[in-house]
């Protein structure tokens, strides 16, 4: 069997119990609609992953599958990754955002048998490991890690804006960091690794699709993504700019900023 599956998705869902059934079960429509039935639920760490995760599984079409993840935020304020095929990901306090440098998350993905793969190398902004620290460092600790995340299209919409005529002579080098977002260059792949990912990072509807394909059984499922080094992966490039998609990511980008602020400022005080 054949099986599209999006790597990396937030089900960015409201306090509301009731507007986030609707909110998910319009997400589930949204990848079924673009044939991708395998998610990995990776929800921000300071956004009540476990709460996604049981959103999106009650919602969940019969013929589609679940993983349970959780985009965590390391105490160098790097984004990473960290998934797995068993729910008890959520009870680690560990995962908790800012309680892990970059090092003791190696130790800590490695003693509880978790799967981590390194997010958006080249985005926007300074919460790569890549950005953060440089190639070197990236290469080392993709290697330690042991996957990278290939293809994110988080940024194609934002990409269009930054093309229109009057604006693309002043955006060059975020034109360059899209681009190598949605398609990470080969010079940027891991120099030794075990799997390699793709995902939307969708936050809302519309902005899904993207996806990784394998063959294999449902029992198979979860051990081909996390030994899978040559992904068949198909992008979602939207053909035009949605404004509406701009205007939202643009608030949530604020918002999520303010709880990471809110977070290191309490932690900062607990110390």
């Amino acid at each position: 069997m054949k099986f599209n599956i999006d790597c990396h998705f937030h089900p960015n869902i409201s306090h509301s119990d009731t507007k986030a059934t609707i909110q998910c079960t319009k997400r589930w429509q949204e990848l079924k609609n673009k044939k991708v039935t395998v998610v990995i639920c990776t929800e921000h760490s300071y956004k009540n992953p476990a709460r996604a995760y049981s959103f999106m599984l009650k919602t969940k079409p019969a013929d589609c599958f679940l993983f349970p993840g959780v985009e965590y935020v390391t105490k160098e304020n790097i984004d990473m990754i960290i998934f797995s095929n068993n729910v008890d990901i959520y009870n680690h306090k560990e995962l908790q955002s800012f309680t892990m440098s970059l090092p003791q998350m190696i130790h800590f993905v490695t003693k509880h048998k978790l799967y981590c793969s390194i997010p958006h190398p080249h985005t926007l902004g300074l919460t790569s490991v890549l950005k953060k620290n440089g190639i070197k460092e990236y290469q080392q600790y993709a290697t330690l890690f042991g996957a990278v995340e290939i293809s994110n299209t988080v940024f194609e919409n934002l990409k269009l804006f930054f093309l229109l005529p009057p604006l693309r002579m002043f955006f060059k080098k975020k034109i360059i960091s899209c681009e190598n977002t949605s398609t990470l260059p080969q010079q940027d792949y891991p120099q030794q690794y075990k799997f390699l990912t793709a995902g939307s990072d969708s936050h809302f509807y519309g902005e899904a699709g993207t996806h990784i394909t394998v063959s294999c059984s449902p029992q198979e499922l979860f051990q081909k993504i996390v030994t899978n080094k040559k992904p068949e992966v198909t992008l979602y490039i939207p053909k035009k700019i949605r404004y509406i998609l701009l205007l939202k990511g643009m608030n949530v980008a604020i918002s999520e900023f303010l709880i990471k602020l809110k977070l290191k400022i309490i932690r900062l005080f607990k110390k």
